[in-house]
């Protein structure tokens, strides 16, 4: 079945740093349209592609360092479908707190 693409509506994109509100928001990486999801319903034909580019909060223009997302999409258009839940078991969630401790021991996270 041939697909459509097509652009998401309602597309947030940022002017100021998530964290900070800083403005001075540089670009670091831009990959165009990318698809949001690969397991649409076989009743759908519209797959829905946004903007993929990164900006940082630069440090050096008073800023917090943070890389971030330049666009935010809708929520539900990415998660709507989605199978897997991060906090289902106790498994899971002891998995993610070791990914979170490795993580603080190799990044200055504070």
């Amino acid at each position: 079945m041939e697909q459509n693409n097509q652009l998401v509506k309602d597309i947030k994109k940022i002017e100021q740093c998530r964290i900070c509100q800083n403005n001075n928001l540089k670009h670091i990486l831009g990959l165009g349209n990318q698809h949001l999801v690969d397991f649409l319903d076989d009743k759908e034909d519209i797959n829905y592609v946004a903007p993929l580019e990164l900006v940082l909060c630069s440090k050096k223009d008073n800023g917090c360092g943070l890389l971030q997302l330049q666009h935010t999409v809708p929520p539900d258009l990415l998660y709507r479908k989605f199978w897997y839940k991060s906090g289902v078991n106790q498994t899971i969630r002891d998995d993610l707190k070791d990914i979170v401790r490795k993580a603080e021991k190799k990044i200055d996270l504070y």
